[in-house]
């Protein structure tokens, strides 16, 4: 009696032909998460190192349009040119009180400081994280990591680039959503040329675009009543 009782406390069944008691629900829900979490992981590791050796293969002439295109879309290139723009729009709303204008400026207003943000958080986040870039190792390791190292070979993850152009995206898609089309394709051929041009990982474009299009959400009930224009009127753009 004393030994079925163990065993009942125990889990265990005091019939020898069934089997054992079953997982627990809790605990095969673990399981399936971290196996859910390795797979990603490794299938983001493999990723990774097939597209960069394939970037590696890229012809010459592809090399130097993406490299052209990621020095014009630099942060500072980019941000200098919005903020310009901002100015000159902000004058002429100024000057000749057009509506139109004025709302204009709106928008730029707010692509600006998503932008900002974004890029802020990517700086504070690839420094705390530290990845190495596809080039800084003679072999490419993307699990190579030295954090807060303040160096520009070690802020691979996220990418600015790319999370100020998610940043922009956003604020395209969510007050003109008839330049959604435009807006995305931009976000991805800025996130291509940081890959082609051997600076990112593709995870690290990755992980920049979705930051990016995170910290514009967050930004935009700061400068517009409605979080997105989607099936609203045109006159309701800039509200």
């Amino acid at each position: 009696m004393v030994l079925k009782s163990v065993k009942w406390l125990s889990g265990l069944s005091t019939d020898t032909n069934k089997v054992s008691p079953q997982i627990p629900s809790s605990r095969k829900a673990t399981i399936t998460r971290a196996c859910f979490v390795g797979i990603a992981f490794g299938a983001a590791a493999f990723f990774d190192e097939a597209v960069v050796m394939a970037a590696r293969e890229t012809p010459a002439i592809v090399k130097v349009f993406f490299q052209d295109l990621t020095e014009f879309t630099e942060p500072t290139n980019l941000l200098s040119a919005i903020a310009t723009i901002l100015v000159l729009t902000t004058l002429f709303a100024f000057v000749v009180r057009r509506t139109l204008a004025s709302a204009f400026a709106k928008l730029l207003g707010f692509v600006l400081v998503s932008g900002v943000f974004a890029l802020l958080v990517a700086i504070i986040a690839k420094v705390s994280i530290g990845r190495a870039r596809p080039t800084t190792l003679a072999v490419p390791d993307m699990f190579f990591f030295s954090p807060f190292s303040v160096s520009r070979a070690f802020e691979s993850f996220p990418s600015a680039q790319a999370a100020l152009s998610g940043a922009v995206c956003y604020c395209i898609v969510s007050r003109l959503p008839g330049w959604r089309g435009a807006a995305f394709g931009m976000m991805v051929l800025i996130a291509l040329s940081r890959v082609v041009t051997e600076q990112h990982w593709p995870t690290d474009v990755l992980g920049g675009c979705i930051l990016g299009w995170l910290c514009a959400a967050i930004i935009s009930p700061l400068f517009f009543k409605h979080p997105s224009l989607t099936h609203k009127p045109q006159s309701d753009i800039f509200r």
